[in-house]
């Protein structure tokens, strides 16, 4: 698991008020009854704060999985997610 992966899943894990292990890549949008449109955006606001940047409404939009934020931070930092490893 990145750095990145790691951060993300404890933001997931804090604000959807679930268990670390029951967080995965795979986890979307209504997998879990925490994870309805309420929290989609209280986790995208939590997201937001611990990574001190504003989504854009297209990409917040766009982003409907675990994978789909790692991949959009990614992205918004220039970085590679799969180089913070450790």
């Amino acid at each position: 698991m990145t750095r990145l992966q790691s951060r993300v899943f404890q933001v997931v894990s804090s604000s959807l008020r679930i268990s670390a292990e029951s967080v995965s890549l795979d986890l979307t949008v209504g997998d879990i009854p925490a994870w309805d449109s309420l929290g989609h955006v209280t986790l995208l606001q939590a997201i937001e704060q611990e990574f001190g940047l504003t989504f854009e409404i297209d990409e917040a939009l766009e982003i409907e999985s675990v994978h789909d934020f790692v991949n959009a931070l990614a992205k918004r930092l220039g970085i590679d997610g799969d180089r913070l490893a450790g």
